[in-house]
């Protein structure tokens, strides 16, 4: 059974690998454009657990506020062709890339002008009548591999790709769209992770850094004994009403030390000269989605100043504090 096991792995692995390169498929982009762009319901379609795996992209849309179903093919042919609307995104889900089944469903959403986008391991175009058969479907061409199971048929590695691929074009679009956990938590409001995002930062922040007075002489010793006393990479500065005037990040005195060699030469205006005098704070009452969306907003950063209702320096809060 160890071998078995050893095996399955390494098949996974190796179905995994041969997604490298995928990032460049022009129409990888072209699909994530699309979403990013429409205005319309994302309609996403497949047999078997191509469809699940539908599901679950569509689910992935929605909790970012993109309108998106997973709609059965028979289901379709039935009377739910009405979620089918002008210019929509319309994404096929087949391992095989064999649309013939699906010929009556892409034919509707051509004549609605839908987007189409095909992902499969192989391009049927030709099964396909010649009305249904044109430049109007785009193809997404995933190369195939050998299933895990030991008749090499039952969907496994295939739905692991499929599952990767559409996470990641999921994944684009949120960011393109430049949205952030707010977002998610305002279509997620139950459950843990909805209880997680909108909870406080209070019983989180380390409150035991000591910020050091701008009034006085500012050495390089003085910062990093406040860097250390944080644990969190920053050195804070304070006034004299204990208001945060300004930050210096342990990466500041690296790029010191590589410009002039060792810490001795590390005179105060060089210090002054590092001082970012508008660091990213948050309130000790904000939420951690809040806290999340202000760490990921470019150029992204791990560690916070917290501060009270009234601004007043109260400690730090790193990424890796809001860890669940």
């Amino acid at each position: 059974m160890i071998e078995d096991w050893k095996n399955h792995l390494s098949a996974y692995v190796a179905s995994n690998d041969a997604l490298r390169g995928l990032e460049s498929h022009a129409q990888l982009k072209n699909l994530i454009d699309s979403i990013t762009a429409t205005k319309s319901p994302v309609i996403i379609t497949g047999f078997g657990t191509s469809l699940i795996v539908g599901e679950k992209f569509g689910h992935h849309l929605r909790s970012i506020g993109i309108p998106a179903v997973a709609l059965h093919p028979s289901d379709a042919e039935h009377g739910d062709l009405g979620l089918v609307v002008q210019e929509s995104v319309f994404i096929v889900i087949s391992k095989s890339g064999k649309l013939d089944n699906l010929e009556n469903v892409i034919s509707v959403a051509k004549s609605r002008s839908c987007i189409i986008f095909v992902i499969s391991e192989s391009s049927h175009e030709s099964n396909l009548k010649e009305n249904t058969a044109n430049k109007k479907i785009s193809w997404i061409t995933v190369p195939g591999t050998k299933e895990s199971d030991r008749f090499g048929i039952i969907p496994t590695t295939s739905v692991v790709r499929q599952l990767i691929l559409l996470d990641f074009i999921g994944e684009q679009v949120s960011i393109l769209l430049k949205r952030n956990t707010n977002d998610f938590l305002a279509n997620h409001p139950s459950g843990n992770l909805a209880s997680y995002l909108g909870g406080s930062i209070a019983e989180l922040y380390y409150p035991s850094a000591s910020p050091i007075l701008l009034d006085d002489q500012l050495t390089i010793s003085r910062v990093i004994a406040s860097i250390e006393s944080g644990k969190r990479g920053l050195c804070v500065l304070v006034d004299e009403n204990n208001s945060v005037t300004g930050v210096i990040s342990e990466g500041d005195i690296r790029r010191l030390v590589i410009t002039h060699g060792n810490t001795d030469k590390i005179d105060e205006t060089s210090l002054l000269l590092k001082i970012n005098h508008k660091p990213r704070a948050v309130h000790v009452e904000s939420t951690i989605a809040e806290v999340w969306s202000l760490l990921r907003i470019e150029p992204a950063i791990s560690c916070l100043v917290v501060t009270s209702l009234e601004g007043k320096f109260l400690g730090l809060l790193h990424a890796r504090d809001l860890q669940p």
